[in-house]
């Protein structure tokens, strides 16, 4: 069992959870756009219920088109490494990859 970062699907939100819980996974290539990525530093921020949802984060259209396809498969959970991931956290991110 390994502790994890979700994405809440119904609240928007990332919330700390474990392996055991069910998820839905995306992966997908990154390529060259500039998108929203959790750090060390806004991963409080990012906790925050509906903050997925809000103008101002740039999150790509494959991860909001993930969001509505777990929601509709009744789903809780989504995992994406841009978002479960804290990108500045090597010990996590080494954890996490293996």
């Amino acid at each position: 069992m390994a502790d994890l970062l979700l994405i809440d699907v119904t609240n928007k939100r990332l919330v700390r959870s474990t392996s055991e819980s069910g998820y839905v996974s995306l992966s997908y290539v990154w390529g060259g756009v500039q998108c929203l990525q959790a750090t060390r530093s806004n991963l409080n921020a990012l906790q925050r219920l509906g903050v997925l949802i809000t103008e101002s984060l740039a999150l790509p259209l494959v991860i909001q088109d993930a969001l509505i396809l777990v929601s509709a498969l009744q789903e809780q959970y989504l995992w994406t490494a841009c978002l479960c991931i804290a990108q500045d956290d090597a010990e996590q991110k080494h954890r996490d990859i293996n």
